[in-house]
């Protein structure tokens, strides 16, 4: 019983992070709010991923996380691909600008690169919120072969440590296809998240001294503007923004165990975590197929046109969801018969 509430909480924490991803995807980029949004909200995912990992043979694993996290990749960027030659087919007509667009988005599918022109490869385009699918298996992906080769903690922690100073140092020069070189990076993440369960979280005794150090961390990174932005490798103040980033996802995942089921929203919360894979790619489909700015025209930076483009955003990921949910069960349930 305790294990079903301990993934429920979780499940809730993962919510309340994709609801920010979507907000801080609707804010300008300058905006003070969202600086302060992605010094943890990405971290946190990868944390949290750390936290419920199960050590498991990579035969077994492999392929779980090629359906979990390559398959919806995959399957956006064929509907984006398919999107764009329709469009420019009315647009413009013209085979050749079509066969641009589709190459275009092809390569960019293929890399999953978070920005445009990565760092050793200026031809690329960006594929946007999805480069976290690429990273996040290839992460997972290290992380069993780490731990079904190094039995002790001591040599699976020293590992992703220096997973992470490689991906650090290759990032200087390449930002590598599928975002190998983040899935280094976030090596550290994820082994702080394995850590974390050996934590008893409800032991005040070690966790208001811990999150006081986190606040301290985390202010002082953000007093000095230290920036984080892992699709870009950014931590502006190397050391420093990457506790930051610890620190900050420590805050956000103590705060989710502490109001677990004392907030009335944590069912749509746990609702939108235990589908959060989906909730990106419904939100990468909506970021690259609604026109937003046709249909809320002005200044982007009107904090009357984000509410509402938020609200316009929820609203379609949530019903989107709830119909994939739908669908899903009754085809199981069809299955079964």
């Amino acid at each position: 019983m305790e294990k079903a509430k301990r993934l429920d909480w979780i499940d809730m924490c993962r919510g309340f992070i994709m609801i920010l991803v979507v907000f801080g995807h609707t804010l300008t980029y300058n905006s003070n709010l969202r600086f302060i949004i992605f010094t943890f909200h990405m971290p946190a995912l990868f944390i949290i991923s750390g936290y419920v990992f199960k050590p498991r043979p990579l035969k077994t694993s492999g392929p779980k996380y090629a359906k979990r996290l390559l398959l919806p990749l995959y399957a956006a960027g064929t509907a984006l691909i398919v999107y764009r030659m329709i469009r420019v087919y009315f647009e413009t007509g013209r085979m050749s600008d079509i066969i641009y667009w589709v190459k275009r988005t092809f390569i960019a599918m293929l890399f999953a690169s978070g920005t445009d022109t990565p760092k050793g490869f200026t031809w690329v385009h960006t594929f946007g919120m999805l480069w976290f699918l690429a990273a996040m298996f290839w992460a997972m992906i290290f992380l069993c072969l780490i731990f079904n080769h190094a039995k002790k903690e001591s040599v699976r922690a020293l590992l992703c440590f220096v997973g992470t100073i490689i991906g650090i140092v290759i990032s200087r020069k390449y930002w590598l296809p599928m975002n190998i070189d983040i899935a280094l990076i976030v090596l550290t993440y994820l082994y702080v998240g394995h850590f974390l369960k050996n934590i008893d979280l409800d032991n005040k005794k070690i966790m208001i001294p811990l999150m006081l150090a986190c606040i301290v961390i985390w202010g002082i990174n953000y007093a000095l503007v230290g920036k984080i932005e892992l699709a870009q490798r950014k931590f502006t103040i190397p050391l420093l923004s990457f506790a930051a980033s610890i620190a900050g996802s420590f805050i956000v995942i103590y705060a989710a165990k502490l109001v677990y089921r004392d907030i009335k929203v944590y069912n749509p919360l746990c609702f939108i975590g235990r589908n959060s894979m989906t909730v990106l790619v419904l939100h990468f489909i909506e970021s690259n197929m609604i026109p937003w700015n046709v249909i809320l025209p002005g200044n982007p930076a009107s904090k009357k046109r984000i509410i509402i483009l938020f609200i316009l955003r929820t609203i379609f990921i949530l019903v989107s969801l709830t119909i994939w949910t739908k669908v899903k069960e009754a085809f199981k349930n069809w299955k079964r018969k």
